[in-house]
Formats: C-alpha cells, sequence, structure tokens
C-alpha cells in the first residue's frame, strides 16, 4: 500500500483471494490507527464467487451512510457509522468498479475532516513511575485487544543511547533511551527500521509497559506506540542561478551529462516541451529516489510542496533556476478554464482531465479543481460526475466578472490563487541562507 498509487486516496481499499475472512476486521482497525482513514479489506468468500469485506471507519465519516449511497452494487450490506460489512459479485462488479466508487464517495465524505493519523495518548508520566508495582496494576485490564487496546503512557525528553535491529528478517527495532536520572529503558519498536536520531538526541515516546522474560532473564521492556525526535538534517548544497541568463545551453549540457542522476522540476507541459525541443534529455524529467541534482525550473505553489519534492527526491544538489513566470489576472484565468471545458465538452464527451490540463497550462490541480466547483456553483458549467481527477461535465454559458466575484467560493479560490503566488515570489526573492531554511 505504501508504494501504490492508492495511498493518496481517501479511503484504503484492499482485497486478496486466500486473506481469512475471521481476520480481516481485525487487521482493519489496525490500518485505521496507522492511517486514519476508512479501511475496506477485502477477500474471497471460501465456499463461493462472492467478496466479501470488513469494513472500519474513523470519526466524521459515516460508513453506513457511505455504503448505502452505493446499495445497489452490493448482494448484501450492513453495520453501524463506525463498522460495517458488505458482499458483492465481482462478475457483476468488478472489484476495480467497487474500489473507484468508494474513492469517490471517500473523498466527498472527507470534505472537512482531519485524516492526520493521531496516537492519542492516554497517561503522560515519568520514567520513576515505571515500578513492577505499576506494570502488575496494568495486569487487571488484561486481557486487551481491539475492543480493549492497551492503554498508552508517554515519557518525555530521554537520550537516545543506541539502536539495533533485531528478529530474523531484521525487521524490528530495538533501542535503549537515557533518563535524567541515568537510568536505560529498552524498546522494541515492532515492523519498524532505524531511526534518523543522532545519539544521545532528545527523543519522547509513546508505549506500553511489558515486562519480558528471555533466556531466563526479565526485565522491563517498552513496547514502542510512536516516537517524537528532531531528524537528523542532511546536509544540502545550494545552487543559484535565479539572475544568470543566457545559460541554457550550458545546463543542457550539464543536464544531459548527468540525467540518471537529474531530476528537473517544472509542471508547464509546454515549458518542458520548449526544453526537450532544446535538446534536454527525457530522462532528466523522470523523479528518482536519492537525486544528486533537484533543479527548480519551476517554483511549487507552497512550502508544503516543496517539502514533498524535496523528501521524495532527498537531493545532495538543488539548482533554483530563473523562474518568471507572469501573475496572471484570476478572472482570465477562471476564463481559461471555462474555454477548456467547453473544449472537453463538444471533443472529449465532457471528460475533463484535471492533472492534464495542470500540466498542459502549469497551474496547481487543486485550483483548477476549485475553479471547476466555482464554475459549476454559478452555473457555467454542470459537474455530472467525478472519477479521480476527470470531471465529467457540460459547458452551459460565458459568466461574467460580477457573476464570479459574487460567488462564496470565488473568495476562497482567490485566496490560494494569491498566495500560490506570493510563495513563489518569496523563493524569488529569498537569499541563499532563506533558501536553506525552506528545502530543510
Amino acid at each position: 500500500y505504501e508504494n501504490s498509487s492508492d495511498k493518496n486516496e481517501k479511503a484504503i481499499v484492499l482485497y486478496k483471494e486466500d486473506w481469512h475472512l475471521g481476520v480481516i476486521g481485525i487487521v482493519a482497525s489496525k490500518l485505521i490507527e496507522k492511517y486514519n482513514k476508512p479501511v475496506f479489506m477485502m477477500c474471497k468468500d471460501p465456499n463461493s464467487e462472492i467478496i466479501r469485506s470488513s469494513v472500519r471507519s474513523i470519526s466524521g465519516i459515516n460508513i453506513y451512510e457511505l455504503l448505502s449511497e452505493m446499495k445497489d452494487y452490493f448482494l448484501t450490506f450492513g453495520g453501524h457509522k463506525g463498522a460495517a460489512g458488505l458482499s458483492f459479485n465481482p462478475n457483476e462488479h468488478p472489484i476495480d468498479e467497487i474500489k473507484q466508487r468508494i474513492f469517490e464517495l471517500a473523498k466527498e465524505y472527507s470534505k472537512g475532516v482531519d485524516l492526520t493519523p493521531v496516537l492519542n495518548i492516554d497517561l503522560k508520566i515519568t520514567p520513576e513511575d515505571l515500578t513492577l508495582d505499576f506494570i502488575e496494576k496494568l495486569e487487571i485490564l488484561e486481557p486487551c485487544g481491539t475492543a480493549n487496546p492497551y492503554p498508552v503512557f508517554s515519557i518525555e525528553n530521554l537520550e537516545m543511547q543506541e539502536q539495533k535491529l533485531i528478529g530474523q528478517k531484521q525487521n524490528h527495532l530495538k533501542f535503549v533511551c537515557k533518563t535524567k536520572n541515568n537510568n536505560t529503558l529498552d524498546c522494541v519498536y515492532w515492523n519498524n527500521q532505524i531511526l534518523d536520531i543522532a545519539p544521545e538526541s532528545s527523543i519522547d515516546i509513546a508505549f506500553y509497559p511489558k515486562i519480558n522474560t528471555f533466556n531466563g532473564n526479565t526485565n522491563l521492556q517498552l513496547d514502542i506506540q510512536d516516537t517524537h525526535y528532531q531528524k537528523i538534517k542532511k546536509a544540502i548544497n545550494i545552487y543559484d542561478h535565479r539572475k544568470k541568463k543566457n545559460i541554457l545551453p550550458q545546463v543542457c549540457d550539464f543536464v544531459n551529462k548527468n540525467a540518471d542522476k537529474v531530476f528537473i522540476y517544472i509542471n508547464n507541459e509546454n515549458f518542458k516541451k520548449e526544453l526537450l525541443d532544446m535538446g534536454f534529455s527525457d530522462k532528466a524529467f523522470i523523479i528518482k529516489e536519492n537525486t544528486l541534482h533537484l533543479m527548480f525550473f519551476e517554483y511549487p505553489e507552497d512550502e508544503i510542496s516543496l517539502k514533498q519534492v524535496i523528501e521524495t527526491t532527498n537531493p545532495k544538489n538543488v539548482h533554483f533556476m530563473l523562474c518568471n513566470k507572469q501573475k496572471e489576472n484570476i478572472n482570465t484565468y477562471i476564463s481559461k478554464i471555462l474555454g477548456m471545458t467547453k473544449y472537453a465538452a463538444h471533443n472529449k464527451n465532457g471528460d475533463f482531465d484535471i492533472n492534464a490540463a495542470a500540466k498542459s497550462i502549469g497551474e496547481n490541480a487543486q485550483i483548477i479543481e476549485a475553479s471547476l466547483e466555482l464554475l459549476n456553483d454559478i452555473g457555467a458549467i454542470k459537474i455530472n460526475s467525478t472519477d479521480k481527477m476527470i470531471y465529467n461535465l457540460e459547458y452551459i454559458t460565458p459568466v461574467t466578472c460580477e457573476e464570479l466575484t459574487n460567488s462564496e467560493i470565488f473568495e476562497e479560490l482567490k485566496e490560494k490563487w494569491e498566495n500560490q503566488y506570493k510563495f513563489q515570489e518569496e523563493i524569488l526573492t529569498a537569499d541563499e541562507k532563506e533558501l536553506l531554511q525552506l528545502i530543510q
């Protein structure tokens, strides 16, 4: 799931034919804890061709209401706002069809809902609270499981000492923390890798304490649920080309010699085509992990997007090129989008691909999506359906500036529009120290 194209959807839908029907509900509950979004775990009925699913949801998304909107897809379904079960015939409704409809509804139902995963801490304690008597009293709460989860405690400002991978597959992490009184705490973080933290750095932990007996030795062990610490900052070199002109031929030579190690960040397809026509290698436009040279020929629309690019590519060197993107009047921009909807309605059977439009004109996909919602709100277009980032729509009528500005959605869109240019201007005018702060 982590590496799939579905990870940005507002729900998780997973299927495997031979998963056991009795455990998929437990797994769904575990995934909810980690990802904080509705989870659909599916498997094949062992006695038929029917597919059955166990569903779990989060606060704010009534899963029963969501499923009620697609009841015609199911043979059976039932449950309540937080959990449900369903079955369907894949010969009548293939899994991909069910999946896409779930994604559409999840996107609609999650509007205004914070999907950030949250770990609830039951009690903040100190290392001195971790006595044998304290842990023995916790045993009164057992048996613990899905219906009766283990309590979660936290301790702050511990000092990381050492860490190593354990287990046959080296897929579990064991680390030691030191308290202010120079005592040590043994911690195990199941299904986790080495933490990106320097020795002797401060770390906060969330955990459940247990008494562990191994090879005849008994000791206190903390089963880690989450950690918080300052990650090691990787040294990144900044190369500032923002004031340099007429350097594209030299840049092209440099890129082509290092095409397998370069990623050029650019959204505008027309600008990209110009660079390709100039001789830039198409390999340089393919995103790569552990990029040696990340080159911004355009600037992201906000700081979050900038940091996402940095995190994804993990570059050693970052080049900021000259970017003279002219600020367009928002009314002119919306008129351009309306013209594109008219073209889609007349030539594409009404299918408007938001991502393709974003690449074509070099704009943010979310702003284009908000523009369509605005045009639908004022009656310029009619949105019939959505499938991920493809809207099926009808073109209705041209609009006036007055009609645009009278819509409440217009003010929200205008704010997003202004903010992206403010951030891009911030990059354009920042000194090298400020650029380094932005990307770290």
